[in-house]
């Protein structure tokens, strides 16, 4: 039988060259942690003997290439999930691939939103969700990594990153919601960043990648502060990490924009403006002055949706209702109104809210 990670795949992703680096540190794991308990309803875990390591040493490449990306998807209407959801995330490399979730759920979608299926159950607050270019279900949940496979699902840990089992409360102790994480979905690769495990470093992130599904990790840590648990970019399918996280502090807040190729780290900050998630644009034709930037080349204001490229803007024929807005491969944008996942229109989803109501 086919052990651990590798009952994932019927090839076992082998990963992407990396070029020896300072920036970059190799771990094994050889003893895999235990999988959450899943109540009934749940598919079996995987038996997860632990791999065989990969000498440390040796250069890592991938034997797997990632498939065509799907950009095509009807114009649907999302079905009306058993509970409440508060995020959607898209895969960037296919849009049939569709994920909703709260602390407690997760549901995933393969036919481009018109099914959801309950996946990943287990113990823990769900904190994020992705999908690695191959289809991989990729969630973070309490202190664990989940991934779902066609219908193989299994448990991994990530050493190295600070994650506590209610990770991305802010309602928690001081200490206990800083330990956040977040999902970098589109490549070959698992990738995950969160906090450096040194509580002297306090804020500082740390991108870790996988090329064999959890069974072993590498890492690149960034300078600087990483106060929110939001990501905004991708892998890419040549497995080139391209990303921004957002940062704040008492004097400026902006983007840093961090891209690692072939094992080497480039960043650079850029804007200082007044808030994250507040009116954060400079002046930029087409683009209201009091734009919220969503990440991946959309920009907000009120329930207008931009599409920034380059100097200039320009404004998609959809109202946004919810808080969220994701632009999938198709063209579409996904957000989430009166609790479901919904495809933004032209016109407005006509949905009252309990809240509305009373």
């Amino acid at each position: 039988m086919v052990a651990g990670v590798a009952a994932l795949h019927a090839a076992v992703l082998l990963g992407l060259a990396l070029a020896p680096s300072a920036s970059v540190t190799w771990i094994v794991t050889i003893e895999a942690s235990p999988p959450p308990a899943a109540p009934p309803s749940a598919m079996a875990p995987v038996p997860r003997s632990p791999p065989t390591p990969a000498p440390v040493s040796a250069p890592l490449t991938s034997a797997r290439a990632c498939p065509l990306a799907r950009t095509d998807a009807p114009r649907l209407r999302p079905p009306v999930l058993p509970e409440d959801i508060d995020h959607v995330a898209v895969a960037p490399s296919n849009v049939g691939w569709v994920a909703a979730w709260n602390p407690r759920s997760i549901y995933v979608s393969t036919d481009a939103g018109a099914h959801f299926a309950r996946v990943l159950d287990g113990p823990g607050r769900v904190v994020d969700v992705g999908f690695d270019c191959f289809g991989t279900v990729v969630a973070i949940r309490g202190t664990q990594l989940g991934l779902r496979s066609g219908a193989r699902e299994a448990w991994r840990s990530v050493p190295g990153l600070r994650i506590e089992p209610e990770a991305g409360d802010p309602d928690l102790a001081d200490d206990a919601w800083r330990y956040h994480a977040a999902v970098v979905s589109g490549g070959p690769e698992v990738v995950v960043v969160g906090l450096q495990a040194d509580p002297e470093a306090y804020w500082s992130p740390r991108i870790a990648r996988s090329h064999d599904l959890g069974a072993t990790w590498g890492y690149h840590d960034v300078d600087g502060d990483w106060e929110h648990a939001v990501v905004y970019g991708r892998q890419r399918e040549d497995g080139t990490i391209a990303i921004e996280l957002p940062f704040e502090d008492c004097r400026a807040a902006g983007i840093s924009a961090i891209t690692i190729r072939a094992g080497r780290v480039a960043t650079a900050d850029y804007g200082t403006w007044p808030s994250v998630g507040e009116g954060v644009w400079p002046a930029t034709p087409g683009l209201p002055a009091d734009a919220v930037w969503l990440g991946d080349g959309l920009a907000r204001a009120g329930a207008d949706v931009y599409r920034v490229a380059g100097d200039r803007a320009r404004k998609l024929p959809v109202i946004v209702e919810g808080d969220q807005a994701l632009r999938d491969g198709a063209g579409r944008v996904w957000t989430v109104v009166c609790g479901q996942p919904w495809i933004a229109r032209a016109t407005a989803s006509g949905r009252t809210c309990d809240a509305d109501a009373d």
